[in-house]
């Protein structure tokens, strides 16, 4: 994850293997808040996706813990973010 405290976009740098994906953005409770990408990846490597900090709405998330999960080719990965304002 590649971001600046002040930056309003947050990218999302993933190493994977050929595969169908699913990213999704998660409060501190579990509950989906956004679904970013899913969709399937014919070949492997290097993939980037960018969130600006927004639900499914597009409304600005409340500052807090979330976590960014990528699943699929068999395994879930996940990582925190904490939002400012």
């Amino acid at each position: 994850v590649l971001s600046a405290p002040a930056a309003p976009l947050i990218v999302i740098r993933a190493g994977v293997p050929a595969a169908s994906y699913h990213l999704r953005v998660l409060d501190a409770g579990g509950r989906v808040v956004r679904d970013l990408w899913a969709g399937s990846l014919a070949r492997g490597g290097s993939v980037y996706f960018q969130w600006r900090g927004d639900d499914a709405r597009g409304r600005t998330l409340v500052p807090g813990l979330y976590f960014l999960a990528l699943e699929g080719g068999g395994r879930r990965d996940a990582v925190r973010v904490v939002v400012l304002r």
